[in-house]
């Protein structure tokens, strides 16, 4: 067990440049990397009883990365983890963090109370003026929302989301929250909005080398295509992207891509043998 007050603010730096080290590594388009990392942080933070820095890794990088990733079992395992750390030590800090993915979990398990607990956690956030990450939050959020058929509510959380973001100048999730806004706006039926608004998305994911952002804008975009019949487009779209990704099956949106692929491909084919 580590006792040395210098061992322990040396493991906490150690903590903090990791943190941000695998979401970056995330966001440039290696994913299977950044969880190996958060993973490795977490695990050695446990191993030595360092609950403030596991805690840390754990709010600040792996739920995220889980998250991100489409890892809804992970999660699970990161949030349980975090409520352990909480129970046994008072880290009230990332309490509103562990209650929103706690509830995040719940929501794709099917709760149909867990997007109120959702809200619930990110208004305690905004409340205490703890808003690392909240934007990204109240995108989820809006998501939520969304597949509930709440569009009134799901704009609403966007904008607040927008706003929020504009306010912390958290740029590195701003392409996640145009695609949001897009889905949104195709929802309303407003598909030319929501395709200017991909088009802003994607810039904005290019401009900060947000690859993982850009390959989930892609995909949007490759699925409006198929749905208007001009597969050739979305093929030449995605492909290019997609195939930039080393590991093809190592996120929910890199599989969501080789599933719209396979779809342009079968289409096309369809439309070939009626010709």
């Amino acid at each position: 067990m580590i006792s040395s007050g210098s061992t322990r603010y040396q493991l906490q730096r150690y903590v903090c440049i990791h943190s941000t080290l695998a979401f970056s590594t995330w966001l440039t388009g290696q994913p299977k990397r950044a969880l190996a990392m958060a993973e490795e942080v977490a695990v050695e933070t446990g191993n030595a009883d360092h609950s403030m820095g596991q805690a840390q890794i754990l709010a600040l990088a792996a739920m995220p990365l889980a998250l991100l990733c489409g890892n809804v079992d992970l999660l699970e395992r990161y949030s349980t983890a975090l409520r352990t750390n909480l129970d046994r030590k008072n880290i009230a800090i990332w309490e509103p963090m562990q209650r929103f993915y706690a509830a995040v979990v719940r929501n794709v398990r099917g709760d149909p109370k867990a997007i109120d607990h959702m809200q619930s956690a990110i208004n305690g956030m905004v409340c205490d003026r703890f808003l690392l990450h909240t934007p990204m939050y109240l995108g989820v959020l809006a998501q939520a929302l969304l597949a509930r058929g709440r569009f009134a509510d799901a704009e609403e959380a966007v904008e607040a989301a927008l706003k929020l973001q504009r306010e912390t100048k958290e740029n590195w999730c701003l392409p996640e929250l145009l695609r949001v806004k897009a889905q949104i706006m195709a929802a309303h039926g407003e598909g030319d909005h929501a395709l200017a608004i991909l088009g802003s998305a994607r810039e904005n994911a290019l401009a900060i080398g947000a690859r993982s952002f850009e390959l989930r804008i892609v995909n949007d975009l490759a699925e409006i295509l198929i749905a208007e019949g001009t597969n050739e487009e979305a093929v030449q779209l995605l492909v290019p992207v997609y195939e930039s990704f080393e590991e093809k099956g190592a996120t929910e949106d890199l599989k969501r891509s080789a599933r719209l692929l396979a779809a342009a491909s079968t289409s096309r084919s369809s439309i070939l043998q009626q010709s």
